[in-house]
C-alpha cells in the first residue's frame, strides 16, 4: 500500500475523480490488494484494519468483541456527521 499526501495534487483533474469521485483527499490506491481504491477517512481506516491489523492490535474483533466494535462503530460515524454539520 503507498500513501501520499502531496500537496501538489489537484484533486478536480480527471484522474483524481476516476479515484475519489468526490474530489477531495484522502484516497488510498493500495497495490498489494489489486490497486483497490478507498476514498473517505473512516473508510480508509476501517480497510486498513481489516486488511493489515489481522490480530487486532488497533481496533476491535467483531466476533469476539462484539460490543466494543459496535462503540467503535458508533464514535467514527459521530465524528462522520459532526464533522459534516454546515458544510454542503
Amino acid at each position: 500500500m503507498v500513501f501520499s499526501t502531496s500537496l501538489r495534487i489537484l484533486p478536480q483533474e480527471p484522474w483524481f475523480l476516476e479515484l475519489n469521485p468526490n474530489g477531495r483527499i484522502p484516497v488510498v490506491v493500495d497495490h498489494q490488494r489489486d490497486d483497490h481504491v478507498v476514498f473517505e477517512t473512516s473508510a480508509i481506516m476501517l480497510y486498513i484494519a481489516q486488511h493489515y491489523d489481522t490480530d487486532f492490535h488497533f481496533w476491535f474483533d467483531p466476533a469476539k468483541d462484539a460490543n466494543s466494535y459496535s462503540d467503535m462503530l458508533q464514535w467514527i460515524f459521530f465524528t462522520v456527521c459532526a464533522s459534516s454539520v454546515g458544510h454542503h
